[in-house]
């Protein structure tokens, strides 16, 4: 009788007992794949926010000079267009893409906000926008150029000093937009820094 109650407490045990072992190894999984997960997207995170730091430190290296070319001539071509003649404005054509913000494009188009939180995220909006008014700027200036180009005869005439003002004008928004985007670029990887992305 005895034998037979235990071998019944030890039947009623074994199913609670299986319970156990496949909640355990659910649990064990689940903490396992989570873990996976989450060092997946810290390298996915630290892949781009490296990718990001090259990118912005390219920009920071490159804009400065090319922002204070580009205002030296437009002083230049400012001062020709008071004697009203015309500077060499038709030799600059910017061919697009011009610029490699391909990270950058990325980090926003990423919906995860483990990898670009919201703080990082507005700021390359900022920078993206920009960065897409200097290259508005860039084709403005390429099509006036080609516009004098297929009026090139008489160099001099009201047509062609208006032209050479356009230019001038759409100069001046590519020398602020080159500044703002360093300015920006500046800030981004000061935020970087502040988050401890990067050292």
């Amino acid at each position: 009788m005895l034998t037979k109650l235990v071998f019944n407490r030890a039947a009623l045990a074994k199913p609670f007992l299986d319970l156990g072992i496949v909640i355990t190894g659910v649990t064990v999984a689940f903490l396992l794949n989570s873990l996976n997960e989450a060092r997946k997207e810290e390298a996915e995170q630290q892949k781009v926010i490296n990718s990001l730091h090259h990118e912005l430190e390219e920009i920071q290296k490159f804009f400065p000079s090319m922002a204070e070319y580009q205002q030296n001539n437009t002083r230049t071509w400012d001062s020709l267009l008071l004697q009203k003649s015309i500077g060499d404005f038709y030799q600059y054509y910017f061919i697009q893409p011009q610029y490699n913000y391909t990270v950058i494009e990325f980090a926003i188009e990423t919906r995860n906000s483990a990898i670009v939180d919201f703080d990082l995220h507005q700021q390359l909006l900022l920078l993206y926008k920009e960065l897409k008014m200097l290259e508005q700027a860039e084709m403005y200036m390429t099509s006036v150029a080609l516009q004098y180009q297929a009026n090139v005869e008489n160099s001099n005439t009201p047509q062609n000093l208006f032209l050479f003002k356009r230019f001038i004008g759409f100069g001046k928004n590519r020398t602020r937009s080159l500044k703002e985007v360093h300015r920006l670029a500046e800030q981004t990887l000061l935020l970087l820094k502040q988050k401890l992305y990067v050292p």
